[in-house]
């Protein structure tokens, strides 16, 4: 049951991101670096305020959870797929979505590409 879901999984992400290839241009990507470093940076400060601030809120209420665990949990959040199907469901005409689509990817690709090449 849990190879099946795997695969479930696996076709979802490889659709999401074969639908989102269609949307943008690497070019357009480029063409923004520096809304999407400000875009990771920014997703980075937010997971990073949420894990440390509200586990220790947490910890007071249920089980421990060390401070590896954090860590862990602060890269294990950046995941691209539902960001991306979310921002790729917005209406054509809604304003600034060539530039959501952007950034969403732009994380995207960082969160896949920091995440594979780290150490496991």
């Amino acid at each position: 049951m849990q190879s099946f879901w795997q695969y479930v999984s696996f076709v979802m992400n490889f659709l999401v991101f074969l639908l989102i290839g269609i949307e943008i241009h690497v070019g357009e990507l480029l063409k923004n670096g520096t809304s999407v470093m400000l875009a990771i940076v920014a997703v980075l400060v937010g997971c990073v305020l949420s894990v440390y601030a509200l586990v220790p809120l947490s910890n007071l209420f249920v089980e421990r959870i060390p401070l590896r665990w954090q860590h862990v949990a602060i890269w294990g959040g950046l995941r691209g797929a539902p960001a991306l199907a979310l921002a790729l469901s917005s209406n054509s005409e809604f304003p600034y979505r060539e530039q959501i689509l952007i950034l969403t990817f732009g994380v995207a690709i960082f969160s896949i590409l920091v995440s594979q090449s780290s150490p496991s």
